[in-house]
């Protein structure tokens, strides 16, 4: 049986889920998950027309991305000590 391309999500769901996942959960859980993680839960964000919380999701996820990373911010972690100035 084939999947089909889209599926129909009541209002007062993806409202509740959208209110669920927002920017304290994304603060939360948004460093620990994987960059594919991370892009499935900012794609079904968008899907549901929230692509702000996306963003948000993706920024606080980046957070913890090492150099390597596909969302790296190209700084060291906060919690990282900073280099002693000469």
């Amino acid at each position: 049986m084939q999947k089909p391309d889209t599926v129909t999500i009541p209002t007062a769901t993806a409202a509740a889920f959208t209110e669920s996942w927002g920017t304290l959960l994304a603060n939360r859980v948004g460093p620990l998950l994987t960059c594919g993680e991370v892009e499935d839960v900012a794609e079904l964000l968008r899907a549901l027309g929230q692509e702000p919380l996306a963003g948000v999701w993706i920024a606080e996820h980046a957070t913890a991305d090492d150099k390597e990373d596909l969302h790296w911010l190209g700084t060291a972690h906060a919690t990282e000590p900073t280099p002693a100035q000469p």
